[in-house]
Parts: C-alpha cells; sequence; structure tokens
C-alpha cells in the first residue's frame, strides 16, 4: 500500500513540474520576458524528468563504465564486495532452511518491479523464490527517522498474481491489542479488517498456533494490479546487515528468515490464491 502511494505522488509531482515548467517556457516566450527567465522553467522541467523517469535520468547522470576517482573506486570494490558477501550468506541461509532461492538483478525485467524515484522503496535484495506459494521475496533495511535508535528490517513476500477487481477482497493487517492505560500494554493480537481475506484468517486456528510461536508482532497485505504484497516489519536498535545483524540478541536470519516464518507466509498466500481462484 505504501509503495502504491508512493508511485502515485511521484506521478502527481512530475506531473506538476512538468505542467508548472512549461508554463514558465511559454509565458517567458509570449511576454518576450528575458531569456533568463527561462531558467526556473528548464529546472522544473529537470525536475519533472527525475520524477516521472528516474532510472533514465540516473543513467545520464552516472553512466555505465563513467570515470571514477581512485577513493571512490575502493569505496565501490568494498561496497561490492560486501553486497557479495551478504548475498551468498543468504543463499546458503535460505538453502539450509529448504528454500530455493536465486538473486534477481535490479536491471532485469521484473513484471512485479515497484516504480520509485531515484530507487526510493527499492529493496536491498529481491530473490525469486521456487515451487512455493509465494513467488518473490523482498529485503530493506532501513534508519526511522521518527526513532533515532531504530532501524527496521522489512520482508516483503510477494505472490504474483492477477488481481483483477478483487483487491477490496484482500487487504488486511495483523496488528497488537492495546489494553489497559498509562502504561498500556499489549495483550494479544489480531486480524483487523472487514475483508474476504481477513474473515479466511480469522478463521484459520492452526494460522493462529503459528503465528504464537513466531515473534511476528505485525503484517500487512496489499493487493496490487498484478501481485500481491505480504509484509512484515521487524525492528533493531542498532544497524546491522542481513547475514550477520541482531535484533533483540538474535541473529537477523535466525528472527526474519527462519522456516517457521516463511512457512506463515506461505499459509497467507495460500488463502490469497484460494480467494483469486475464481479468476483463474
Amino acid at each position: 500500500m505504501i509503495k502504491k502511494i508512493r508511485s502515485m505522488l511521484q506521478n502527481v509531482l512530475g506531473g506538476g513540474f512538468l505542467f508548472a515548467g512549461i508554463a514558465v517556457i511559454v509565458w517567458t516566450f509570449t511576454n518576450n520576458a528575458p531569456l533568463e527567465n527561462v531558467m526556473p522553467g528548464i529546472v522544473l522541467l529537470g525536475m519533472a524528468a527525475f520524477m516521472l523517469f528516474p532510472e533514465g535520468m540516473m543513467k545520464l547522470i552516472i553512466p555505465k563504465g563513467g570515470e571514477t576517482t581512485p577513493i571512490s573506486r575502493a569505496r565501490m570494490t568494498t561496497m561490492d564486495a560486501n553486497k557479495e558477501t551478504e548475498v551468498d550468506e543468504l543463499l546458503t541461509h535460505f538453502k539450509n532452511i529448504g528454500i530455493t532461492a536465486d538473486l534477481i538483478d535490479k536491471k532485469s525485467q521484473d513484471p512485479t518491479r515497484h516504480k520509485t524515484f531515484l530507487g526510493f522503496g527499492q529493496p536491498d535484495y529481491k530473490f525469486k523464490i521456487e515451487n512455493r506459494k509465494v513467488d518473490y521475496l523482498e529485503l530493506s533495511s532501513q534508519h526511522r527517522r521518527d526513532h533515532d535508535s531504530i532501524y527496521d528490517y522489512t520482508c516483503v513476500y510477494v505472490v504474483q498474481i492477477e488481481v483483477g477487481n478483487s483487491t477490496g477482497k484482500l487487504w488486511a493487517n495483523y496488528e497488537a491489542i492495546h489494553s489497559g492505560f498509562f502504561p498500556s500494554y499489549i495483550s494479544g493480537f489480531e486480524w483487523v479488517g472487514n475483508s474476504r481475506l481477513v474473515s479466511a484468517l480469522r478463521k484459520d486456528t492452526e494460522l493462529k498456533e503459528m503465528l504464537f510461536d513466531t515473534s511476528i508482532t505485525n503484517i500487512s497485505v496489499s493487493p496490487q494490479d498484478n501481485h500481491v504484497d505480504i509484509e512484515v516489519v521487524y525492528h533493531s536498535y542498532e544497524p546491522v546487515r542481513w547475514d550477520q545483524g541482531t535484533i533483540m540478541g538474535e541473529k537477523v536470519e535466525d528472527v526474519a528468515l527462519r522456516i517457521s516464518d516463511f512457512i506463515v507466509f506461505e499459509r497467507i498466500a495460500s488463502h490469497v490464491r484460494e480467494i483469486l481462484r475464481p479468476l483463474r
């Protein structure tokens, strides 16, 4: 849902900048104004281009194979080596828990790829999952601006399926139940919403028991045009890497990517596919 809103805002802002830029340039020439008045219009058109075509503009600014300084080359080499090590660790972890996964190149033609501005919102890594109810897994990490000491680690389990006009049947959130006053405390968790999916998830007693045995405290299900995102966010009080960090004293991969959690999201994906079955 958040990604879809970001994409919509990006397109609206891009269209606004485009219209404003054209208006400034047209006004300058129709009123015989000094040519320097064209500059704000050109700037607005540039901003519109970044909003509407972020990937293409970045390629123009940073061309493939462009010159870099020795320091930046060394830094890029180190970063690439770290990412390669992290990917290898993740793929090994997937293999150890019985999941067949392949890393997806960010430049590949991914049918579930989200449109973003300057790469904002793109996952750190995206994996194609084979022979499972879940088709893709996206991993992202982010330092929360509203809480200086908290880092979010997000897993998005993607079900590639045509949603059609059934988006209203699939919205769902798994949230904490807060009880008491000053201070309040978490007394349990529940599925929130009035969709058909929420109804099915509430009736799934086995899923409830599975969730009870995990560290999952939040889930959001967001239908898109050709896929459904099932998202969970884990929190940490220190910046970490996926393959060697910790969340509350446990390794990230053990908390966020354990097989028990994966099975939970597979079960949710099964409900999604069951609801959309008549569409196929």
